[in-house]
């Protein structure tokens, strides 16, 4: 598989929707090693402890995650993914925070991937 078999999902409507985005950023070989998708999701799941299911619905019914995906629709995700996935489970287990509040800071928060 190469980089060109992979895509970001679809963008979810909302305050960046519609602008162009590049599918891998110039910020240097760290920075694109952290954005490479390469987990599946039943490898996140076991590395976040976030059950497969709660993973889907944050991506699906809240628009909080958008990882890429394989030709045959296969979701991967990247390290910048897992620390988002893992910044998602602390605020909403932890701090107690909806999911509609963690996404108002995630769409602050310029550094986490969108």
């Amino acid at each position: 598989m190469t980089t060109k078999d992979i895509k970001r999902g679809p963008e979810k409507p909302g305050p960046a929707a519609g602008r162009e985005e590049e599918a891998w950023p110039a910020a240097g070989p760290q920075r694109q090693m952290e954005d490479l998708p390469v987990y599946p999701i039943r490898t996140v799941a076991h590395l976040t402890g976030v059950d497969a299911r709660r993973i889907r619905a944050w991506e699906s019914q809240h628009g909080l995650l958008r990882p890429a995906r394989t030709k045959g629709g296969h979701r991967l995700f990247s390290k910048r993914d897992l620390v988002l996935i893992q910044r998602i489970k602390r605020l909403v287990d932890e701090e107690g925070l909806s999911l509609q509040g963690v996404k108002l800071l995630i769409q602050m928060d310029p550094d986490l991937p969108r």
